[in-house]
């Protein structure tokens, strides 16, 4: 369209040199509301900078009832986890019925004995 409206005008310049445009040139309105749009996220987003820099970093909560309080001893060290969940291999074997035996994994092999 807009290429349409260029070739008419050079076409008109062109068999018309002396012509005055017959409509009035207008200025295009000015760009206000984008000017203010793009300052209110400059804003925006320095507010919330300045608000996420001035907040204080802290240890995540826990319920106090899932915490063994007690006195420090001298002693062996015993560590028992408890947790939600359930447990799954690292590594799954599937065996088939119809073969009588097979290596799946050697961990000693003898040249490694020399």
């Amino acid at each position: 369209m807009r290429q349409q409206e260029l070739a008419q005008s050079l076409y008109r310049a062109r068999v018309f040199p002396y012509s005055r445009p017959v409509d009035i040139t207008r200025t295009p309105p000015p760009r206000r509301r984008r000017y203010f749009v793009i300052a209110l996220a400059m804003v925006a987003v320095a507010s919330v900078t300045v608000a996420v820099s001035r907040l204080e970093s802290r240890a995540p909560s826990v319920e106090r009832g899932t915490l063994w309080i007690d006195t420090v001893r001298r002693g062996t060290m015993l560590r028992q986890v408890r947790a939600p969940g359930k447990l799954e291999p690292e590594h799954v074997r599937f065996v088939a019925a119809l073969t009588a035996g097979r290596v799946m994994f050697r961990p000693v092999c003898h040249a490694d004995r020399r």
